[in-house]
């Protein structure tokens, strides 16, 4: 459906039999199947299909009747599988991981996730179980009782209130329950009938939420004062007789995190611009702190409890901030700063970053120690094996430069016809190197380019940026025309504290590390005479 409420189209007719649950995420769409008795993955944003489970002879991973579904922040599936008396768990590309619950289930219909739980409705003996996240069984925390409000008939669905209530549908009771997560019974919603405040058979809960009109109004005017205020404290900075940074606790491209694909797309129409001026040559650096539920989760739980307007679990805390950082991958300098020193090394870190970026000398005060590491890699290899990714066009062009102590390069960077545009001058002084980067209009770009160098050709590329387990990388792929020093050459960079040998991304195939190797140096690889070297760039 459209934010307007009209149709716009069917996907899986051709395969779906009997559809039952589903459960989406920002790129995957994840449907059982009662009939054909597997769980079906679609591509969220093309809406076609990715994968199914087969129908194993594996009795261990065999779905029969799989009835509710659920997702974990790691992309685990977790399957309500009835007929087989058991929750059956599959990782994100649909290999079967676990089981879970095969001594205590007997047909379980619905199963949800929380913090430190996995809480499954069963139809019978109708009541709902808990487990931990390894699979033990701990209790049952809503079971038939003495009490008639406790007794369920034919409980179909459930889910949480923003208190963590549990709220079923009570379908042959035709209401809704409400219970604490410690089983004790609240009150109940609705009766049988036909008239507005009456329940017939009823199936899915869900709490209030915001319509997509609703959602998109409200990501819209946010998105609005969000340049509103940077636009504020820009006109304040020009002002100013002093030399000023604006730091913005919140980026614009913070929104999109909670619109689909089509939901910004439209945003982005509206207010006349597209992701790459949103991203890219809005900011400078990008500082993403590591939420601390992700490795300091007592003090994540401890501000919970003082602060009621957080609502998140860990787990829907880290998978929130998962989306952030993925919303931030194509931006050319991006920093994240994770939970591995107490909140004093965490602020100090994020100064290091800034100072690092704008080139200010700080001495031994903050001790900055990361640098740009760079590895060749053997061949390029299929876009499946990437965690989230943004590819851009990038252009590199050395210009004529006076001083032969200096190098000027500028770069053209974007993708989908959008562009960024920097100049960058090095200066080498007595065996260091000094390096001054500004970002430049499309204007400038293009009385600069027909300043470039005669002794160096254009580098083109491919730049690959994305993050593995918290770093974040660039994968430079040489594209031809080129030197024939540049052909088929492939390096992946990042900046990091670590001297050592680095825990770099499984599935590519380092052939060596070539940090401060002059021959895989920009300037050298754009050289019409290969002879040339120069530091590393």
């Amino acid at each position: 459906m459209s934010f307007e409420g009209e149709f716009l189209t069917n996907f899986g007719q051709d395969i779906l039999k009997k559809p039952y649950g589903i459960v989406v995420n920002k790129e995957y769409i994840f449907i059982t199947d009662i009939l054909h008795n597997s769980l079906f993955k679609f591509c969220k944003n093309k809406l076609y299909l990715l994968k199914r489970t087969d129908n194993s002879d594996s009795k261990e991973e065999e779905l029969k009747l799989p009835r509710g579904l659920c997702i974990d922040t790691n992309g685990d599936v977790f399957v309500a599988n009835r007929d087989k008396h058991r929750v059956s768990i599959f990782s994100t590309l649909l290999q079967f991981k676990s089981n879970l619950g095969t001594k205590q289930l007997y047909y379980p219909h619905d199963v949800k996730l929380t913090q430190d739980c996995v809480v499954v409705l069963d139809w019978s003996p109708r009541c709902v179980h808990l487990f931990s996240r390894n699979g033990d069984y701990l209790s049952s925390c809503i079971s038939q009782g003495d009490k008639p409000n406790c007794l369920l008939s034919y409980p179909q669905f459930f889910c949480f209130d923003l208190s963590g209530n549990i709220i079923i549908s009570d379908t042959n009771n035709h209401c809704i329950k409400i219970f604490t997560q410690s089983g004790e019974f609240i009150h109940s919603i609705g009766c049988k009938g036909k008239k507005k405040e009456e329940l017939s058979y009823p199936y899915g809960p869900k709490p209030r939420e915001f319509t997509e009109i609703e959602r998109y109004s409200f990501q819209f005017n946010l998105l609005k004062t969000i340049l509103q205020l940077e636009k504020t404290f820009e006109d304040l900075a020009q002002f100013s007789k002093q030399n000023c940074i604006i730091i913005c606790d919140r980026g614009t491209m913070d929104a999109s995190v909670y619109c689909d694909e089509g939901m910004w797309d439209k945003m982005m129409k509206e207010f006349n611009t597209d992701c790459v001026a949103m991203r890219d040559a809005r900011y400078n650096l990008i500082i993403h702190l590591v939420t601390a539920a992700d490795g300091a989760s007592h003090f994540y739980l401890k501000a919970k409890e003082n602060n009621p307007v957080r609502t998140e679990s860990a787990d829907e805390a880290i998978q929130l901030d998962n989306l952030l950082k993925k919303a931030w991958v194509g931006h050319p300098y991006v920093e994240v700063i994770d939970n591995s020193t107490d909140f004093d090394g965490k602020i100090r870190r994020v100064k290091e970053a800034i100072c690092a970026r704008i080139g200010i000398d700080v001495g031994d005060r903050l001790h900055i120690e990361s640098k740009k590491r760079k590895f060749l890699i053997q061949s390029q290899i299929p876009d499946e094996e990437f965690p989230t990714f943004q590819d851009f066009d990038v252009r590199h062009d050395y210009l004529d430069s006076p001083d032969k102590n200096s190098q000027i390069r500028i770069r053209k960077r974007g993708q989908n016809g959008k562009y960024a545009y920097t100049c960058t001058v090095r200066r080498f002084v007595k065996g260091e190197i000094a390096e001054m980067r500004r970002q430049i209009t499309s204007k400038e770009y293009d009385i600069l380019v027909r300043q470039r160098s005669v002794d160096n050709a254009p580098i083109f590329k491919v730049r690959r940026c994305f993050m593995w387990a918290n770093q974040y990388y660039q994968l430079d792929v040489y594209k031809e025309p080129c030197t024939a020093a540049g052909k088929g050459i492939i390096i992946l960079e990042t900046y990091t504290t670590e001297k050592g040998k680095l825990d770099l991304p499984k599935f590519l195939t380092v052939l060596s590390e070539v940090t401060g190797e002059s021959r895989y140096s920009m300037y050298t690889l754009s050289k019409l005479n290969s002879q040339a070297s120069t530091p590393d760039s």
